[in-house]
């Protein structure tokens, strides 16, 4: 569900989201681990390829962007 506050889009339930929680979420969703880049890991799902940062916690717009890029559910 979302709805707009302040003229940005808002996903209902996503705040700072830890990044193994992020990666579970693409993993559930068909994604697999292709290799490691400098300071991300690098998901791929058939010719699509998604950045993820290796940090404890991945930032809030960060994660509503790759979740709604992806429609990750």
């Amino acid at each position: 569900m979302t709805y707009t506050h302040n003229r940005r889009i808002i996903l209902k339930g996503v705040s700072d989201l830890k990044t193994k929680d992020l990666i579970n979420l693409l993993k559930r969703n068909g994604w697999k681990f292709s290799r490691h880049g400098s300071k991300h890991d690098i998901y791929k799902k058939g010719k699509l390829r998604e950045s993820i940062v290796r940090h404890k916690e991945t930032d809030e717009e960060l994660a509503k962007a790759i979740i709604k890029r992806r429609n990750l559910k």
